[in-house]
């Protein structure tokens, strides 16, 4: 909180580290949301902060970085999307780094995951007739 209100003094601020402030007179309305706001970014932060160290922790970054010399040893991936022009499109976005299935019947491509090893199972939220 502060009495300076010149585009320099703010400037200043921002540029000292500060994430918000407030010029005299303030008002409660203003400094109740203020806060909560920067709470809220903080809790999202840490947040982050986390799955980022989790992350590190399991190795998926390790995962993620693999490269995949031969042809043969691209990751087999399952889509279960019933959208033509949706399947078409991440076919498109994945056919240089994985080998690709499609399924677009959910109830029975369930049972094709389970039955065969992929490495990754893309599912659509979308379904006209099914909650995934």
């Amino acid at each position: 909180i502060t009495a300076l209100d010149q585009v320099s003094d703010r400037a200043r601020r921002l540029e000292a580290g500060a994430d918000d402030f407030l010029t005299k007179p303030v008002n409660d309305l203003q400094l109740m949301t203020r806060v909560k706001s920067l709470v809220r970014l903080k809790s999202l932060t840490d947040e982050l902060r986390l799955r980022a160290s989790t992350t590190r922790n399991i190795g998926i970054e390790e995962l993620l970085s693999r490269n995949f010399a031969a042809e043969d040893a691209k990751p087999k991936v399952l889509l279960i999307d019933e959208r033509k022009s949706s399947f078409e499109r991440i076919k498109k976005m994945l056919r240089s780094s994985a080998e690709l299935d499609v399924a677009t019947d959910p109830n029975a491509s369930f049972f094709q995951a389970a039955e065969t090893a992929y490495e990754c199972v893309l599912i659509s939220t979308a379904f006209a007739d099914f909650d995934p």
